[in-house]
């Protein structure tokens, strides 16, 4: 057993988020329900977290220069809790580098609805063609001075009440209890999210948010048709990799630089797109061009088109520290013991006695398969927070070399995941 972690004489929160999107098969079809309707101020929250996202894939790609792979939507709800109880330059920041809707105290109603725009919204499936579910949960330590309407906000908007517990007492038995609560919504694909000795006699707050999605592509490709083809790993060294292929009507464009194709899958809200650039060494180019626009720019008003698909089957694993790229982004109080301002998640009488909070460390870990049936996919943020006619011939997507793709939920624009396939491992 691993000595226990030092703690510093200061309370401190941990929030952490995992979410899960699977899509291997194995669903039976339902009857779709009507999305509800999505608003002009939904859709630009969808944007501010779809413009976070590309810039973390800037950031993080400076580091990274192989696969990677991650969910910025999961990021974004998981800093969206701490963000509702921020105050200052601290929660300037986190809205500069988030694209939070802001109200006048805390987070605006809007991202309450943007929440409920996803079909499961509080953890029930919805009745759609594939399972979708998105839920929420807080541990908090009982007797600390929470700040009412910081927990009204949180309900109301994330769909969740506290759960009062004892860390002192019990921290172990905590952990075991909030990993269970995620393995059983992620269908057990995320275990052991919060490891031995994080949690402690000063843990203050713990809050997690699962999101689960099982389906299949509405076309699937044929078994049979995969074989092992080139890929040009980095534009130039050949390997072989099983390549799967089909023919068949597709959302395409061909912008300047890239060709971009959509694969839907059943239920008719959620798709992937992937992002091909022209040349084999391209894909440093196509990441600049991505982030010169919104995402949603790129991804609407494609064209049916016959199109002779090969793509190869992948499976990666990413793990990141956000620390360092969010302080890139603009994230600067909110991980300084001494500047940092979350008085608002604290009780205005009760709470003066604590010495406030911070972020120490922020992780993201995530992980995707790809293959002829659909797509499994998972990732898990944590949040450490001490105190501080005649038919032309098909148009051929080859996807032969380094490309890009994202998960996206459709009638919010939103990228679920997002990720960079350069050595396809699967």
């Amino acid at each position: 057993m691993s000595a226990p972690r030092p703690f510093r004489p200061a309370t401190w929160l941990l929030a952490v988020l995992a979410m899960l999107a699977v899509a291997a098969g194995g669903v039976a079809a339902m009857a779709v329900e009507p999305a509800p309707p999505v608003t002009p101020e939904v859709k630009q929250v969808a944007a501010g977290a779809n413009a976070f996202g590309l810039k973390l894939l800037a950031e993080l790609s400076k580091g990274t220069p192989g696969n990677l792979f991650f969910s910025p939507f999961s990021i974004h709800v998981a800093f969206a809790m701490p963000f509702a109880g921020s105050a200052g330059t601290t929660r300037a920041e986190l809205a500069a580098a988030f694209g939070y809707p802001a109200a006048a105290a805390g987070l605006a109603p809007v991202y309450g609805q943007f929440l409920r725009s996803f079909p499961g919204f509080g953890g029930t499936p919805a009745a759609t063609a594939y399972e979708f579910a998105l839920a929420n949960g807080l541990w908090g330590q009982q007797k600390y001075p929470f700040a009412k309407a910081y927990l009204d906000l949180v309900q109301s908007t994330f769909a969740t009440e506290l759960r009062r517990v004892d860390f002192g007492a019990a921290a172990e038995a905590i952990r075991l209890e909030i990993n269970t609560w995620v393995a059983k919504l992620t269908r057990d694909k995320i275990q052991d999210l919060i490891p031995p000795d994080v949690l402690g006699p000063l843990t203050r707050l713990v809050l997690v948010n699962a999101v689960y999605f099982k389906g299949k592509w509405e076309a699937q490709f044929p078994k049979e048709a995969t074989t092992d083809a080139p890929f040009f790993a980095d534009g130039k060294t050949e390997t072989k990799v099983p390549t799967m292929r089909q023919t068949g009507e597709f959302g395409y464009a061909e912008p300047t630089g890239c060709q971009i194709l959509r694969l839907p899958y059943l239920g008719g809200t959620l798709a992937m797109f992937v992002f091909l650039p022209r040349e084999r060494d391209g894909i440093t180019g196509l990441e600049t061009a991505l982030a010169a626009k919104p995402l949603a720019d790129w991804i609407t008003g494609l064209e049916s088109t016959e199109v002779r698909v090969s793509l190869p089957r992948f499976k990666m694993e990413s793990g990141f520290t956000l620390n360092g790229a969010l302080g890139k982004l603009g994230v600067e109080q909110a991980f300084s013991e001494a500047a940092a301002d979350f008085t608002p998640m604290l009780d205005p009488v009760e709470g003066k006695a604590e010495p406030g909070l911070y972020i120490s460390a922020a992780f993201h870990k995530a992980f995707v398969a790809v293959d002829e049936e659909g797509t499994e996919a998972a990732a898990a943020t944590a949040i450490v927070m001490d105190t501080k006619s005649m038919k032309p011939p098909p148009a051929a997507f080859t996807a032969d070399h380094p490309f890009l793709f994202c998960i996206v939920h459709e009638p919010t624009a939103t990228v679920l995941f997002l990720g960079r396939v350069t050595s396809p491992g699967h």
